[in-house]
């Protein structure tokens, strides 16, 4: 027998370990598809499977292997051929390219294949709306973030250069602009003690600039009352502003984030700052690495406090974290709202929360199905909320396509737990 026919089976276990390991690169990229689409199972599972396929085949390589070595041994001319091992490869390959097209083609534009079991965001009424654009142009029209304003009734939005008007009454309703600032850029929204504030990130030469406005003496248009510029250094890409009320009125904080994570907190300016553009610096800052810690990305796409609770949307990790500020401790982490368009499910950009008073006569389950079983958890309901029952709605805006939606959600067994209807899509 010639030594080169033991050389020609190695050959060949080689470039079956290198099909195996082929294999798994496929795999590997199947399940790194599953973070972009917000964690789809299925490809997870396509993902696993291709795993063990890959095993298998390289065990049977290794297997071939020893038996031709055996046949050449014993000069057997029989026994040589492998009807197992392609058929296999030819499956396993066949269904890791599959997926990978059907994906590819789904985050294209090209044809979609929707899964039955897949749960994507939708509009129904009273409890996932879709407030109206109407007024506006979508090309136009980008809401970074929402704000609640109590006194006017409306749900307030910044959008460039520009801040506008929901009506809470009628989500039918046209827009109503409110102001327009030429050059501005406002991200982030927020309104403390009646104030309400807009941030304008620091890009690149420029300071982040805090915005305070005002209403007309007609209630119908705001006018800017103030402006301030965070620190002195250029560069900070500040997104989500809230304010987190103190013990004594007036003396809460406003909670930014000053990009990557990093959240300072600044005492609430004075309704009457002297000067052109007086600077404000922190009095303090967060834990970055806490608040980032155990997420992908990190950046912080808006912020909101509500009820002793921080909450932080996280647009490009698809998640809104709860944070006990006092204690420091996270308490809760809910999946955001799944839309149709692939490339729009890291678009999510503002936030806002409210409770509302419902009538003594009417009766709303915020934990529970309606049944006798949880008379309870609805006594604990009407307790928290001072003797009335009460609904939570949350507020969100997609910067890309121009959405903004209110959510009638529950309340979890944790504390800042909040469960989005199943309309929202959100895998709770």
């Amino acid at each position: 027998m010639e030594p080169k026919s033991f050389f020609a089976i190695e050959r060949t276990f080689v470039q079956w370990a290198s099909a195996a390991l082929w294999l798994l690169t496929v795999a590997a990229l199947i399940t790194e598809r599953e973070s972009d689409t917000g964690g789809a199972t299925y490809l997870t599972n396509t993902g696993i499977a291709l795993c063990i396929g890959s095993i298998i085949l390289l065990f049977h390589a290794i297997i071939v292997y020893f038996r031709r070595v055996k046949l050449l041994q014993t000069a057997n001319p029989d026994g040589y051929v492998d009807k197992f091992g392609p058929v296999v490869l030819t499956g396993v390959v066949f269904v890791g390219v599959l997926v990978l097209l059907v994906e590819k083609t789904k985050t294209t534009g090209g044809v979609r294949f929707d899964l039955a079991s897949t749960k994507l965001l939708h509009h129904e009424e009273g409890t996932c709306v879709l407030n109206s654009n109407e007024g506006v142009s979508a090309l136009l029209y980008q809401p970074s973030d929402v704000a609640v304003d109590v006194e006017n009734d409306l749900l307030l939005t910044v959008s460039r250069t520009h801040v506008f008007g929901h009506s809470k009454k009628d989500p039918t309703a046209p827009i109503r602009q409110l102001i327009e600032s030429p050059g501005a850029d406002f991200e982030g929204l927020t309104i403390a003690e009646g104030r309400i504030f807009a941030l304008s990130p620091g890009n690149v030469g420029k300071v982040p600039i805090l915005s305070e406005f005002a209403w007309e003496e007609d209630g119908e248009r705001l006018w800017i009352a103030q402006q301030f510029r965070l620190g002195l250094n250029e560069g900070d890409s500040s997104e989500g502003i809230t304010y987190v009320p103190g013990n004594v009125a007036g003396q809460g904080s406003l909670c930014i984030d000053m990009g990557s994570g990093q959240l300072d907190l600044y005492d609430l300016p004075s309704p009457t700052s002297s000067g052109s553009r007086p600077p404000l610096f922190p009095k303090n800052k967060l834990s970055q690495r806490m608040i980032v810690s155990g997420l992908d990305d990190g950046k912080i796409g808006a912020l909101f406090f509500f009820e002793g609770v921080l909450y932080i949307l996280h647009d490009n990790d698809m998640v809104i974290r709860s944070w006990d500020l006092s204690a420091g401790l996270l308490l809760s982490e809910m999946p955001l709202p799944r839309v149709s368009q692939p490339d729009a499910e890291h678009q999510w950009a503002g936030l806002a929360i409210e409770r509302k008073e419902l009538a003594k006569t009417s009766r709303l389950y915020l934990r529970g199905d309606d049944d006798e079983e949880d008379d309870d958890d609805d006594a604990s309901n009407r307790q928290r909320s001072g003797g009335s029952s009460s609904s939570i709605t949350v507020h969100l805006t997609l910067d890309s396509p121009p959405e903004v939606w209110s959510f009638s959600v529950r309340e979890g067994n944790q504390k800042g737990e909040l469960i989005f209807p199943t309309c929202a899509g959100a895998n709770n």
